[in-house]
């Protein structure tokens, strides 16, 4: 109640059809934001998660939902980015000991060590011109890394807020 849009915080669109049905606002998904932007520019998006969750579960979710949306054919390759360094066991999510400053300083350092290398190993591997950096834990970041990769690099969170935006203008 008050909201003009909701935006899901995670790229992987959980819920967001059921969301959708609940209210009437708008409910935007970072994955469904990203994807519409790339085919409404006419680019083939490649995607980045981390590889905090089980990548085929999340790949087949992520494909799922394209399918259900329609933008499907727009997205080209899912890569995940090794989120642990060398000897590193813990997992990152669902670890109580670190607070949001350990994960952001985590997150910051694996988009700038692992995430841009493979997105510019993906472009050049790949048709994509677009790459969505599959986290809302990233976004914010992308800002930082935009100018070293030759293609549209879209935020989770800034591409949203800005769907959520124009939604809610109609």
């Amino acid at each position: 109640e008050g909201c003009d849009a909701v935006i899901i915080g995670c790229c992987s669109d959980p819920g967001l059809p059921e969301a959708q049905r609940a209210v009437n606002i708008p409910v935007v998904g970072p994955l469904q934001a990203a994807a519409a932007t790339a085919a409404g520019r006419g680019l083939r998006l490649g995607i980045l998660c981390p590889d905090e969750h089980d990548w085929k579960t999340t790949a087949n979710w992520l494909r799922s939902n394209l399918r259900y949306y329609g933008l499907s054919e727009i997205v080209g390759p899912i890569r995940f980015v090794p989120m642990r360094s060398e000897g590193q066991t813990e997992d990152l999510i669902g670890n109580n000991e670190l607070c949001y400053k350990d994960i952001e300083a985590i997150f910051r350092n694996k988009l700038h060590d692992n995430a841009v290398p493979l997105a510019i190993k993906m472009l050049k591997e790949d048709e994509s011109n677009a790459v969505l950096f599959g986290c809302t834990l990233w976004g914010g970041m992308i800002g930082e890394i935009k100018n070293t990769i030759d293609a549209l690099c879209l935020d989770p969170i800034i591409t949203a807020v800005h769907f959520a935006e124009f939604q809610a203008s109609l």
